[in-house]
Order: C-alpha cells, then sequence, then structure tokens
C-alpha cells in the first residue's frame, strides 16, 4: 500500500470517480521540463561530401537523454496509466531497465526547437573545432552547416576570460542561433553531469534547467542602427544580481570581431540573457 491509499486521510480514494483520482495522479506529477539545459557532447557532427561540397550536420538527437525521475510509476496501474500519458506529452520514453530501481528509466530526448544546448568552458574549443575538422580538404569549394538548434548557453566565466569568444559560434555560416544564454552560475565543466547507462552503453545526463534571472527576465537584443544590445523594454531591467550595463558590456566583448565587421548580429535579432541553473 502507498501513503496516498494508506493513509486514513484518504482511506476512500478508491471510491472516488475516476476522473477525480486521475486528475490527483497527474497532480502529484512533477513539473514538465520546460527549460531544458543538454550537455554538449563530441561526435555528433556528421560530414558528407558531394564533390567538392561539403555538408556539415550536428545531431542533436544523439545528444545524452536527461533522466527524469517519476516515482508515482509504481504505485499502481491507474497511476501508472496517469505517467504514461504525461510521459507521452513531454515526450519522454520509458524503458525498462533491470539495474535501477523500479526497474524504469525515465528518458527525455532534446527538444531541438525549444532546448538548450549547454557548452561549457572545457568543452567549448572542440565545439568550436570539431566541425572543422574536415574543412582542410584542398578539394573543397563550398561549405554549409545544418546546426538545429536555435538556442546555445555558455558559462559566465568564458565570456569573462575570452574576448570575442563567441563571434564564429554566430556566424552566418552556423545559420539558426538565434538566442545565447550565459548561465551566471554555470559550471566550467560537466562532469558528473553525465551518467553510463548500464542498458545500452551509453550516456544519460540528470534533470537540469535553467530559469531567468529576477528583474532580467527579458533578453538584451541586437540592435543594428544603434550596434549595441538593448532591452527589449526600456527601463525594464532592474536586476540586483547583474547590472544592464555590465551584461551589455560583457555581450559586446564576446561578440566584438562579428561587431566591428558586420558580421551575423549586424543585421539579425540576435538575443543574449543571463540566466541561472537549477536541478
Amino acid at each position: 500500500m502507498t501513503e496516498l491509499t494508506s493513509n486514513p486521510e484518504f482511506k476512500k480514494f478508491s471510491l472516488l470517480p475516476a476522473e477525480l483520482r486521475l486528475k490527483i495522479w497527474e497532480d502529484t506529477l512533477s513539473e514538465p521540463v520546460h527549460l531544458a539545459l543538454y550537455a554538449y557532447e563530441l561526435g555528433r557532427w556528421e560530414s558528407s561530401w558531394a564533390q567538392t561540397h561539403l555538408s556539415l550536420v550536428f545531431h542533436a538527437e544523439e545528444l545524452p537523454h536527461m533522466l527524469i525521475d517519476v516515482p508515482l510509476f509504481m504505485v499502481n496501474r491507474e497511476a501508472q496509466q496517469a505517467v504514461k500519458r504525461w510521459a507521452q506529452k513531454q515526450g519522454i520514453k520509458i524503458q525498462y531497465h533491470p539495474i535501477l530501481a523500479p526497474n524504469f528509466a525515465f528518458r527525455r530526448p532534446i527538444d531541438k526547437d525549444t532546448d538548450t544546448l549547454y557548452v561549457s568552458q572545457e568543452d567549448f574549443r572542440h565545439f568550436q573545432l570539431e566541425p572543422l575538422n574536415p574543412v582542410c580538404s584542398p578539394f573543397l569549394t563550398r561549405l554549409s552547416f545544418s546546426f538545429p538548434i536555435p538556442r546555445v548557453a555558455f558559462p559566465y566565466c568564458l565570456l569573462q576570460h575570452e574576448k570575442d569568444v563567441l563571434s564564429k559560434v554566430v556566424s552566418r555560416d552556423w545559420g539558426r542561433i538565434t538566442e545565447v544564454l550565459v548561465v551566471m552560475n554555470g559550471p566550467s565543466s560537466v562532469y558528473g553531469l553525465l551518467h553510463d547507462n548500464d542498458l545500452d552503453g551509453g550516456l544519460v545526463q540528470q534533470r537540469w534547467e535553467w530559469a531567468a534571472i529576477p528583474g532580467a527576465e527579458e533578453p538584451l537584443v541586437w540592435d543594428p542602427a544603434r550596434r549595441t544590445f538593448t532591452p527589449v523594454t526600456q527601463g525594464f531591467w532592474n536586476s540586483p544580481e547583474v547590472s544592464e550595463r555590465e551584461f551589455r558590456l560583457l555581450a559586446e566583448r564576446a561578440f566584438a570581431r562579428a561587431i566591428e565587421s558586420d558580421g551575423y548580429p549586424g543585421d539579425s535579432s540576435l538575443k543574449v540573457r543571463p540566466v541561472f541553473v537549477v536541478g
């Protein structure tokens, strides 16, 4: 018996209408993952040649899945049905696992349209250079990138220590990156975040999400006329954690070469925002 059904306050739980019981089960489930961070991992770029044209594709779907804790699944069959519906809505895969207790793993793959790729300071050089390894060929006449994730996150320490660190990352070649998150408490390494998955030999990662900083919920947006980053709503930024001026200067420093050469930020609505890691 579970606490929900054995507790005297709930001894008549089974007598409630089925619709109400299901609603209670669903309300007991954890909050959906809305602002997920997925750690970058080497080896997800694929290169293919068509005569002298090189295509580079980043396979985000191959990144380690996020493990979600759902203890309610083992309560009873009715709870299992509620969990299955909830998991289907969240894109979570339920996998039998003979080693983990309670023998099921709830794995959430990245949603390329809504989730964020986190690149640690330790992995940044690999992230920047890995797709360029095949580019040294003397036969290359055309190069195209396919990077399907519009939002990428970097730790504050990376931008703080290196100038012009993000100009190449948001160049026209990469194409789809439209928002950069600066994780103020982001770790320089994701060691400890990723774990071995004994079932298929791959990696999985713990649940990891980002949250907006109070007073700095709106991003700064690139203003091509003024050639700087400005708040979406003037006067809105009022954060005791991060001043608007300091963060704007940090962003301009990170994109210095692109700004000076009229690169990607010059004709795009690129957004940058400071965030915290939670989870």
